[in-house]
């Protein structure tokens, strides 16, 4: 007999059970907009109403932030001494928190001002950080999303150098 099932909207999944010890136990789910919850009593003489409360008071006062990275999220990096002038980066990994819907989450980008060649596609060139209520909570990488080779002088234009430096 699954009541939340028919009676709250969202819910997807419970379980009864009893125990001399721990009484009548219920645990359920609830899922909204991408964000599931879980609801877990023991002992409780009204746990059906139990959940619903817990639930909507969870779906009222939290919510997910979620960030996957899209095409658009790539950063431009000067390279020194490259084959080529700039080089895109991009975050890898995803994210997914929990949070108060009164609490903001806070992204911030680290990267260098420039980088300097040689660069390989997948070589972690910076990162971002993500705070709640100012502490770090999240950290994902950036990355290059290409090889830039070292830009090598032509042999004769480094010999040339070379016998004037000796003067």
């Amino acid at each position: 007999h699954n009541k939340l099932l028919g009676t709250y909207s969202g819910a997807n999944g419970l379980k009864t059970g009893f125990t001399k010890a721990a009484g009548r136990c219920l645990v359920s789910g609830a899922r909204r907009n991408d964000m599931q919850l879980i609801a877990i009593t023991l002992s409780a003489p009204d746990d059906w109403n139990d959940h619903k409360k817990l639930f909507d008071f969870g779906f009222s006062n939290f919510e997910l932030f979620t960030e996957v990275p899209k095409e658009e999220s790539k950063y431009e990096l000067t390279v020194v001494g490259g084959t080529k002038e700039k080089v895109s980066a991009g975050i890898v990994g995803e994210i997914s928190l929990l949070h108060c819907s009164n609490e903001k989450i806070e992204r911030v980008v680290y990267l260098p001002r420039f980088i300097y060649a040689p660069i390989k596609r997948g070589e972690v060139v910076g990162r971002v950080e993500y705070y709640k209520n100012g502490e770090c909570v999240e950290t994902l990488s950036l990355v290059s999303l290409s090889s830039v080779e070292e830009y090598k002088k032509p042999w004769i234009l480094e010999r040339i150098l070379k016998s004037l430096i000796k003067r």
